[in-house]
């Protein structure tokens, strides 16, 4: 989701357009001396001239370049390594290159296990205070929202402030989450926020106490969770799909914007279908449709490579959520394997997918 680019460095514009006249003074000059000797009785005048406005020129951009230096309120890029190119030739980023991350442990706080519930396992501790990011984010930092559980005996107020490292000079403070109310001795869930990826230094503060870390944030685009619904997807498709199936594009993994969860998408006039990993098969199946309209949800489906339809689907819940107004969970059931067209309409919205259904899904590998 994220792409950075290294700035340009300061006064390079104006080292091109110099050159730029260099180049064609140069050039002016070796086409006159290459004119007949009439025509140059004036030309070692001509080309002195034009040697010492060179000078000057050259002269005049080394001292402009020498007063400018790095503005200090404008942070040079120097964590970033380039990889690929964009289209437009936009360098992307790979993530911070070198952040001395604060490693997580595995020690939780010292309150029952079933308040924690198998939420969080990636735990960072330091006077007093534990803080520990859900599970779902597999032990990395993102940007924008992480949803992070604090402990402390004391309470009753927690905030959180960070600046980045990685730039020159580093960025003023953040405020990463903003006097959130904790219990004291418990668990309590809480919302941070990492406005840019890069190279973070964090500060907990809860009354006297203050523990310091250094989070390393990856773009949305280049966090972990990405490459595991990849993985995931490739690891649960049970085969090739015929190629006279015209299915439907899926787009993704895009974040579906609760914690660190990574979902397909094939998107539509308003509607979208979401998958966790493109894979239906004969019986029941949970789909999930986003829908920009609060009308109710009609959904039917047709077969397209034999006789087949799904009639009168009704959705058995709706739910708000992921910047869309509404979500339904609709469960189907494929009588037959195959090529399915699957069309959704709520109010003026509407999405037609295609979509392979397999004979099975593929067993899980103990």
């Amino acid at each position: 989701m994220m792409n950075a680019s290294l700035p340009a460095a300061p006064g390079a514009t104006h080292r091109t357009t110099t050159n730029q006249r260099s180049a064609a003074r140069t050039e002016s000059a070796h086409i006159r001396w290459l004119l007949p000797a009439r025509t140059l009785k004036w030309a070692p005048v001509v080309n002195g001239a034009a040697t010492l406005i060179l000078l000057v020129a050259i002269a005049a951009g080394f001292l402009s370049l020498q007063g400018r230096g790095v503005p200090p309120d404008q942070p040079t890029r120097m964590a970033y390594t380039l990889g690929t190119t964009t289209g437009s030739g936009t360098p992307v980023a790979q993530g911070p290159r070198e952040c001395a991350a604060t490693p997580f442990s595995h020690t939780a706080p010292p309150v029952a296990s079933s308040t924690i519930g198998g939420k969080v396992k990636d735990w960072i501790q330091g006077d007093g205070i534990m803080v520990g990011l859900r599970v779902d984010y597999l032990g990395e930092w993102i940007e924008g929202e992480n949803s992070v559980f604090v402990w402390n005996e004391a309470g009753p107020v927690v905030s959180v402030t960070g600046s980045r490292t990685d730039v020159t000079p580093p960025s003023k403070p953040a405020v990463i989450l903003n006097e959130w109310i904790i219990t004291p001795g418990q668990v309590t869930a809480s919302q941070w926020t990492f406005p840019t990826p890069g190279c973070w230094d964090v500060t907990v503060k809860i009354g006297s106490r203050a523990l310091r870390f250094t989070a390393r944030v990856m773009p949305e685009d280049q966090h972990v969770g990405k490459a595991a619904a990849i993985a995931r997807r490739e690891a649960n498709i049970p085969g090739p799909i015929p190629a006279t199936c015209p299915v439907s594009t899926w787009d993704g993994p895009r974040r579906t914007g609760q914690g660190a969860d990574y979902q397909f998408y094939v998107d539509g006039n308003g509607i979208a279908l979401q998958s966790s990993d493109t894979v239906y098969a004969v019986g029941q199946n949970d789909l999930r449709w986003l829908s920009r309209s609060d009308q109710n949800l009609a959904l039917t489906g047709v077969r397209l490579d034999a006789p087949g339809t799904i009639e009168n689907i009704v959705p058995y819940q709706m739910l708000p959520g992921n910047g869309y107004p509404d979500y339904w969970m609709t469960s189907l059931a494929f009588p037959q394997a195959g090529c399915w067209r699957l069309t959704a309409t709520a109010g003026d919205t509407r999405l037609t997918a295609t979509i392979y259904v397999f004979p099975q899904r593929k067993k899980a590998t103990s």
